[in-house]
């Protein structure tokens, strides 16, 4: 793709692909803002929850009895399910619930598709799960743009005792 340019008064205007990237982003989060609202709505009708693991339900529900420093690693997106801090703010597929980010996801998305490397989400691992503690646009982002895994800096809790999921299906959703 190249950039095109024209007059305007005594300067250049650069219309490149950064304006088509970000128009790019755009759409694309409007799309997974639609589809928030629909999956809102499915959940309502099933009555099952599509949200974020709170990780505050893993502290109140078991017993930490070890930590393993942070690693960085490559993590299977799909395995990302709670989060430590925006349970509100992104649905169980990380779909933006609100549009108080819409602006920075968006740039985030347009530097993606520009092929931007960003720095590791900060994830807390527990059993299988993953809980976000840093990097929930970053994650959304590469979910809507088809990525299957993604760079993060983890920290691994050992825990005893029931986990909060237990007793639901493999999304988080009660059965």
């Amino acid at each position: 793709m190249y950039a095109t340019a024209r007059v305007v008064g005594h300067r250049y205007l650069l219309i490149d692909e950064k304006v088509q990237e970000e128009q790019g982003a755009a759409d694309l989060y409007r799309h997974l803002c639609s589809q928030a609202s629909w999956g809102r709505l499915w959940s309502a009708v099933t009555r099952r929850t599509a949200r974020l693991l709170p990780l505050a339900a893993v502290e109140g529900a078991c017993t930490a009895v070890g930590c393993r420093d942070a690693e960085t690693r490559t993590v299977p997106i799909d395995r990302i399910r709670g989060s430590a801090n925006r349970c509100s703010d992104f649905d169980a597929e990380f779909r933006p619930l609100h549009s108080h980010d819409r602006a920075r996801w968006i740039r985030l998305a347009a530097a993606r598709l520009r092929g931007a490397k960003l720095p590791p989400v900060e994830l807390i691992e527990v059993a299988e799960f993953y809980f976000v503690v840093d990097g929930h646009h970053r994650i959304s982002v590469a979910r809507a743009l088809g990525e299957t895994e993604i760079r993060a800096s983890v920290i691994t809790w050992q825990v005893a005792g029931p986990l909060p999921w237990q007793g639901m299906n493999c999304r988080g959703r009660s059965r």
